[in-house]
């Protein structure tokens, strides 16, 4: 979803005016102002409230409630056209990041293995607010990022977009709503020499309640789907499999994927013989390709 930083740069444009020419009417700095635009900081309330107060001058009825609107229709009010949307390259996205030579690899091994990952794919994992049940999400994967792949996830009703790369026998993710601050990161195990069809790893977010506590979860991906290579067949495609995501009883999930997902970690377990972490061993893992044909 679109930032604050979009919907004030789109207004500005639409009134013809000057961030120079906005900061002095506004009483702010032009630098502040330019920070605003970039990105880089957000208003504090009461300069939201004066920034909110200057376009009203402008714009008649504009107010508060306007910066939560869909950009489309903030563009719409203001009589423009909406932006279009852009990602970043994965190189582009990866740069502030990595260093050139782990780009480099990671470029490497989408060249060679990127085909086998992408698709659209369901999720499987405990709810970690509703215990007992499981959330079914979908995921779109796609090499066409450069040196990273596209990542699209819909999960508790939320869009969240970002990339993958991949590193030795390990799929790195990382998706995030701009506009609320989700963020998910997981680490999957990957399938050798073969196209995937499971997917297994460890996911690490926060709670969508009012806590935001940080949360690790199992997950398993199955393939659900191919890419047709029509970009916006394909998001539509991904967007009625979204209308999907479904909270599932346990009893629902087979006893394998349950037992996989379900692991029971910490000090007893381990004294035991199990594990003091949560970790998917890349040994247990149940990630593998199609499964061949019977006779």
């Amino acid at each position: 979803m679109p930032s604050f930083a979009t919907k004030l740069e789109l207004i500005l444009k639409a009134l013809s005016i000057t961030r120079g020419r906005a900061a002095s009417e506004i009483g702010v700095d032009k630098p502040l102002m330019g920070r605003w635009v970039s990105g880089a900081v957000h208003p504090s309330a009461r300069n939201l409230e004066r920034l909110t107060v200057w376009i009203a001058s402008y714009h008649e009825g504009f107010s508060l409630l306007d910066w939560d609107v869909d950009v489309a229709e903030l563009a719409k009010r203001f009589g423009v056209a909406a932006p279009a949307t852009r990602r970043l390259g994965g190189s582009e996205a990866l740069a502030p990041f990595l260093a050139k030579t782990l780009i480099e690899e990671t470029s490497g091994n989408l060249a060679r293995r990127g085909w086998a990952y992408e698709g659209f794919w369901r999720i499987t994992r405990p709810s970690a607010l509703f215990p007992g049940k499981f959330a079914h999400e979908h995921m779109m994967i796609s090499c066409n990022g450069g040196g990273a792949m596209l990542v699209s996830l819909c999960a508790v009703g939320v869009r969240l977009d970002g990339y993958a790369l991949l590193f030795d026998n390990q799929m790195l993710m990382f998706v995030a709503d701009s506009e609320s601050s989700n963020l998910v990161f997981a680490i999957l195990n990957l399938v050798v020499r073969l196209r995937a069809d499971v997917l297994d790893g460890l996911t690490l977010t926060r709670l969508a309640d009012s806590s935001g506590s940080p949360v690790a979860t199992p997950v398993l991906l199955e393939r659900v789907g191919e890419l047709s290579g029509n970009d916006d067949a394909d998001r539509a495609t991904f967007e009625s499999l979204c209308g999907q995501n479904v909270l599932v009883p346990a009893e629902s999930v087979p006893d394998d994927v349950r037992r996989h997902l379900c692991r029971d970690v910490g000090p007893t377990p381990f004294a035991n013989g199990g594990d003091m972490l949560l970790v998917m061993h890349a040994a247990q893992s149940m990630a593998r390709g199609p499964l061949p044909d019977v006779p």
